[in-house]
């Protein structure tokens, strides 16, 4: 694949990160897809969800958090494009809530399709409440 393409993709997932730790859900619904298929693994629970899970649980997220002293963090970020139209973003998503990091993390691997010549996410599978990668490198 091309470097541009990579710095594409790369400003693609920038975005959908700031966007996120905004807590803007109108973004959020824009850059899901109707289509989406989602999966997401808590141990041996398996749930699975399409766009409107999706926007819901983006919202109660939103929600939960909003006015608390709460930061996002990304780590072991991998863009990865697989064809001049799609990209796999694989990412930590931890939480560092009143100064303190959460034990726990979700390990997502988000694919990321052009639809109309707008970006949007398709499939998604969360690994949810793994050990935080960032506790091990303290």
């Amino acid at each position: 694949m091309n470097t541009s393409l990579t710095e594409s993709c790369r400003d693609v997932f920038v975005e959908f990160k700031e966007q996120a730790e905004s807590m803007n859900l109108d973004y959020m619904k824009r850059i899901l897809s109707e289509k989406l298929q989602a999966w997401e693994v808590r141990e041996t629970e398996v749930e699975t969800f399409g766009y409107a899970g999706a926007v819901e649980g983006w919202s109660q997220a939103f929600e939960h958090f909003r006015g608390q002293d709460m930061e996002w963090v990304y780590t072991e970020e991998s863009v990865i494009p697989t064809a001049e139209d799609k990209f796999v973003a694989v990412y930590w998503i931890s939480l560092i809530i009143e100064g303190k990091r959460t034990t726990t993390a979700h390990l997502y691997c988000t694919t990321f399709e052009k639809e109309e010549e707008e970006w949007k996410i398709v499939r998604e599978y969360i690994e949810a409440d793994q050990p935080n990668p960032l506790l091990e490198k303290e």
